[in-house]
């Protein structure tokens, strides 16, 4: 059952991402300065952290410009990402074209107009209360991600809209320009790639960390041991990235996403590669197997609890290794089973052969009372 569902899972979650990184625009909190911009206050138990900032009347256009990162500068340095250069020296050294469209370039490039409504507001924030972050065109919005401080408060994104609101509607005015029947070109023709490989990494990472956490929760039934299925775990998830990695390279080349699209996937999706291949031969060793399974005796060498404020109370046990007589296991188990043996007594251990050949056990009872 957990194996189908751990494979079940990892699509489900690539669905979702997809959807996710595809419809990105965002519901408005209210409308201000006289209903002309639409605006987002995102708040977490320290207060507002951001403000999403827009106006409505795009046309179908999609792009992003954020600011220039050490990491932007790194992937151009290293030869992965391709930036399109207007020869606005200052333009192109505070703004990073996170596009592939050509007709976004051509526009930047011969309008003066919009670089500069652009530089106004990746500037905004020298001395302010927020900062720009990125400017993000989906979905029929124009909007700003802006990082606001602790200094925020009521009334403040009036302060910001009368300052970036005339810019944004600069910009709108100048993409709106081209003529209706040139729209399909603003679609950028490696985005839906990238989106792609970005969920991939995103369901590998989320899936991986499900059904770790799932593992951890389900004390019965366990691997006896885990070193060889981490090992086999480790060498498969590298190899699944590797892959990954390649395939982005052959498909999306080199953009000005590449870097950041090789970058998820050699952190996030290194991480959930090698734990979604742990948890699915985990699964796979347990459901699989149809070997007949013996019953092992061994001492009960210790019992012990830990209690957490949020995650209650563990219990777990200790057991001689009966493999070689000499150490012991440390397992946590359910209280059922804990509160039945009994510390220097014996336990029955129900232990399988597994299908991959990674021992595990289904049960463990008292040997008294069998």
């Amino acid at each position: 059952m957990w194996l189908m569902w751990g494979l079940v899972s990892f699509f489900i979650l690539i669905i979702v991402a997809l959807y996710s990184k595809w419809f990105v625009s965002w519901t408005p909190d209210e409308t201000g300065i006289k209903k002309s911009c639409q605006y987002k206050e995102i708040e977490n138990k320290n207060g507002i952290v951001s403000v999403l900032l827009g106006v409505e009347g795009m046309h179908g256009y999609r792009f992003s410009l954020k600011r220039e990162s050490p990491l932007h500068g790194f992937g151009k340095w290293c030869g992965l990402a391709r930036e399109f250069q207007t020869g606005d020296e200052k333009f192109d050294h505070l703004v990073y074209i996170l596009s592939d469209n050509h007709l976004l370039h051509r526009r930047l490039a011969a309008s003066h107009e919009i670089r500069s409504a652009i530089s106004t507001i990746f500037n905004y924030g020298v001395g302010h209360l927020a900062e720009v972050k990125e400017l993000i065109c989906a979905e029929g919005k124009l909007w700003i991600v802006l990082k606001v401080g602790t200094s925020y408060g009521p009334g403040t994104i009036n302060t910001i809209a009368e300052a970036l609101v005339p810019k944004l509607n600069i910009i709108k005015q100048e993409v709106n320009s081209i003529s209706p029947r040139n729209i399909a070109f603003w679609r950028d023709p490696v985005f839906l790639k990238a989106i792609v490989m970005f969920s991939i990494s995103f369901g590998l990472a989320t899936n991986g960390f499900i059904h770790l956490f799932r593992i951890y929760y389900i004390s019965i039934p366990f691997l006896v041991t885990t070193d060889q299925i981490i090992k086999m775990a480790v060498i498969l998830g590298i190899g699944i990235c590797a892959l990954l990695i390649i395939l982005s390279l052959f498909f999306i080349g080199r953009t000005a996403r590449t870097h950041l699209v090789v970058f998820e996937l050699a952190t996030f999706g290194l991480f959930g590669a090698i734990a979604t291949c742990y948890v699915e031969l985990y699964d796979f060793n347990i459901e699989t197997d149809l070997s007949r399974p013996v019953m092992v005796i061994t001492d009960v060498q210790q019992k012990y609890t830990q209690k957490g404020r949020k995650s209650g109370t563990k219990y777990y046990v200790v057991l001689r290794d009966w493999r070689c007589g000499c150490g012991s296991l440390t397992k946590k188990v359910p209280y059922d089973i804990y509160q039945q043996l009994h510390v220097n007594g014996k336990a029955d251990v129900l232990l399988h052969q597994g299908a991959l050949g990674y021992e595990w056990v289904s049960g463990i009872s008292d040997h008294g009372e069998n």
